[in-house]
C-alpha cells in the first residue's frame, strides 16, 4: 500500500510476516540497481518513507529475492513489455502546502465533514 502523508511523502508498506528481507525498488532513483530496504515491524508489516519530488513513480517490492507489485497502489502501468508495475503518485501541490492537516474523512454519521488528523 502507498500513502500520501500530509507533508508529501510517501510511506509504503507490504505485509510479510514470514520475509527475511522487503526491498523497495523503483523509479524514484531512476531504475538504480539499488534496492531500498524497508523496515519490518513486529506485526509483519515492512514499511519505508520517501520524500519525493511530485510526480508518478513506478515501483514493485523484492521480498526475499521475488518480485511482487503492489495490488493497493495508485494504479499499476504496463511496460513496453507488457509487464505490470505498482504505482505511486506525489501530487504537485500536499494537503501541508494548502493548509490542512490531511485530507478530509467522511462517515461520522451525521453528514458533516470531519478532518483527518
Amino acid at each position: 500500500m502507498v500513502q500520501l502523508e500530509p507533508d508529501g511523502r510517501l510511506v509504503f508498506s507490504f505485509t510479510a510476516p514470514d520475509a527475511k528481507e522487503v526491498l523497495l525498488l523503483g523509479t524514484f532513483h531512476g531504475w538504480h540497481r539499488e534496492r531500498l530496504p524497508m523496515h519490518r515491524s513486529p506485526s509483519g508489516d515492512w514499511t519505508i518513507e520517501l520524500d519525493v519530488t511530485p510526480g508518478e513513480y513506478l515501483f514493485r517490492y523484492e521480498v526475499d529475492g521475488e518480485i511482487r507489485n503492489d495490488d493497493e497502489a495508485h494504479g499499476t502501468r504496463i511496460d513496453p513489455e507488457g509487464r505490470p508495475w505498482s504505482r505511486a503518485w506525489r501530487p504537485n501541490l500536499t494537503w501541508a502546502e494548502a493548509g490542512f492537516s490531511g485530507p478530509p474523512r467522511f462517515g461520522s454519521g451525521d453528514g458533516s465533514r470531519d478532518e483527518a488528523a
